[in-house]
């Protein structure tokens, strides 16, 4: 499972990761037509939204991977379900690097260079 925050290039990324069967959460991508329902759409809308994610969906569903959107809100169930999943050890976090708050400069460059493989942790206290 990867539970996409980044966007675009993660995304397609997440895709060659990924084995059949796997899923893939965006929370900031193209919204799906679950989306669409969920806000209680009108009919045009129904069927406009699931077009912004056609290309991805279609990728995923050529490697056997589930795309789906999920649109954050503050509100107790979805804290829920993801205090399940990290409860189960479903959700991994990828670290890369950890750095002391003073290094915090040096963590935005690497980050900018594009070339982190996961998470760069800023540690407020040691």
């Amino acid at each position: 499972m990867v539970f996409d925050t980044q966007g675009d290039k993660i995304l397609t990324k997440s895709l060659n990761v990924l084995k059949r069967g796997g899923q893939i959460i965006h929370i900031s991508g193209p919204p799906d037509l679950n989306f669409a329902e969920a806000i209680h759409a009108n009919w045009l809308l129904k069927k406009v939204i699931p077009l912004l994610s056609w290309s991805i969906r279609c990728k995923a569903k050529q490697r056997g991977i589930d795309y789906s959107f999920l649109f954050m809100q503050p509100n107790g169930a979805q804290l829920t379900q993801i205090t399940q999943l990290d409860e189960a050890e479903k959700l991994k976090p990828i670290i890369d690097q950890i750095h002391d708050f003073d290094q915090a400069q040096e963590a935005l460059q690497y980050v900018n260079t594009g070339r982190s493989k996961g998470k760069v942790i800023l540690k407020i206290k040691s």
